[in-house]
């Protein structure tokens, strides 16, 4: 650790010998301070997005320093002095549990300015840092998210500063098609075609119980699946025999998506990372969609569209496995399925949390319903762990989508936080708790279908 990090200091001051970049000495109004990361409550969505939400100006110039190094989110404040790097508040949290001085920007900027023998790093610049510590970051192992489950995000930046496994030494950014993970070594083998499995718990589809099921990802058959508890589940050699035993269900890697998620942001008890699995499943079907189709006239014809209902398999673990089951299914996809860009290996949630939802009728009753937005669809359920949506809506950024705020078309009597959902087949009302959320959920939804119709 000592030698890579003597490596990349070496590295750092050669790229910079001769330039003199210093602070930009614009005046920066320094913005109310947000609530101490170390205290925010992920279940209060309001609260947990506040600082995120504010969008600082540009703190020393053109050095990717208005994005956070680490997962890339808006107005960074926080000095990582190790580095040199600029984070957010919640990539602040982790930096300081790993042992990492933190320094607020405007205190770094006047202690620098001041007495400058007292700095003993360069001033940040991102983007010259990431170039050497993510260039060779494996495409399965993507970059946390802004709103990325903290026992990812605390993994990552684990790997980027203290291991350094994503460094590069020849000062240029490679593609690696491989991965290292301490559960499975056989990763690391270039278009490995053996299989990985271990032990999960999975919770049940109509009652809350978790019970042990053996996992299993198949390269040869481009699957995932997963057993009744039994014997050898020990890391398999790269030849192993598949089980002879039928699965309870096998999902094709190409139909599926996954998730890291924590238990707070479901709502749920404790401290946990759950893996969230999505599937489309053909035994369950929805006729809430239309689909619609040009006709020689010009004009639009509206047809019913029978979807396969999305299935959620839900699975918890120690925090650091989960992690690396997310990443053993992303290289599975990268291995077998082909994908061409990174984004493809998974996806995640754009908007999730509870709204209020009338009928098709304007005076039905308000019922309370836990949202999914997912790339152009958004799902609805009746509490935040059910196997099966109650219904789901396909977006299009087409003609006769849209959404505005407030009640319209009937939607009954006008209420404060409220949304309206414009399709071509009906109209879908929606009331929030607060304004904040009102707005989000408008930004979100405004995001996939283009704004008012």
């Amino acid at each position: 650790r000592t030698s890579k990090a003597a490596i990349l200091r070496v590295a750092l001051m050669e790229r910079l010998e001769g330039l003199e970049i210093p602070f930009d000495d614009t005046d920066i109004p320094l913005p109310p301070p947000p609530p101490d990361a170390d205290n925010y409550d992920e279940r209060d969505p309001s609260q947990a997005s506040v600082a995120h939400r504010q969008a600082l100006p540009t703190p020393t110039g053109n050095y990717g320093n208005e994005l956070c190094a680490d997962c890339s989110i808006e107005g960074p404040r926080w000095v990582v002095e190790d580095h040199g790097v600029l984070v957010c508040d919640r990539c602040k949290v982790v930096h300081l549990r790993i042992g990492h001085s933190i320094r607020d920007f405007q205190t770094y900027k006047g202690l620098a300015e001041q007495q400058p023998a007292t700095v003993s790093l360069v001033h940040p610049r991102n983007s010259l840092v990431n170039d050497h510590l993510e260039g060779a970051r494996p495409r399965a192992y993507k970059k946390p998210g802004p709103y990325e489950s903290r026992t990812f995000r605390h993994e990552y930046i684990c790997l980027k500063y203290q291991k350094m496994d994503f460094m590069t030494t020849s000062g240029f950014t490679t593609t690696k098609d491989s991965v290292k993970l301490s559960k499975w070594p056989q990763l690391t083998t270039t278009n490995y075609t053996g299989t990985v499995e271990g032990k999960l718990m999975k919770r049940g589809r109509d009652k809350n119980e978790w019970n042990l099921r053996r996992c299993l990802i198949s390269f040869p058959t481009a699957t995932f699946r997963y057993y009744k508890k039994g014997k050898g589940c020990e890391p398999p050699s790269q030849n192993i025999v598949l089980p002879t035993e039928k699965p309870i269900k096998e999902i094709s890697l190409k139909e599926l998506n996954a998730v890291l998620i924590q238990s707070a942001e479901l709502e749920q008890p404790g401290d946990e990372t759950f893996l969230l699995v999505n599937y489309p499943d053909e035994t369950e079907k929805t006729g809430d969609s239309l689909k619609e189709r040009s006709l020689s006239t010009g004009t639009l014809e509206r047809i019913e569209c029978v979807d396969a209902k999305i299935r959620s398999l839900f699975f918890k673990g120690p925090p650091s496995e989960m992690v690396e089951w997310f990443v053993a299914i992303r290289q599975a996809r990268l291995t077998c399925v082909r994908l061409k860009t990174n984004e493809e290996l998974s996806y995640d949630y754009t908007k999730i949390g509870w709204m209020f939802k009338r009928g098709s009728m304007g005076t039905d009753a308000w019922k309370k319903r836990w949202f999914v937005l997912y790339r152009s669809q958004l799902r609805y359920y009746t509490s935040p762990m059910d196997a099966f949506p109650l219904g789901q809506i396909r977006l299009i950024k087409e003609r006769g989508y849209g959404v505005q705020q407030g009640l319209c078309a009937a939607g009954g009597k006008e209420s404060d936080f409220c949304l309206t959902l414009v399709t071509p087949w009906r109209h879908y009302w929606f009331r929030i708790t607060d304004s904040t959320l009102q707005q989000e959920w408008f930004q979100a939804l405004s995001d996939v279908v283009g704004g008012p119709e």
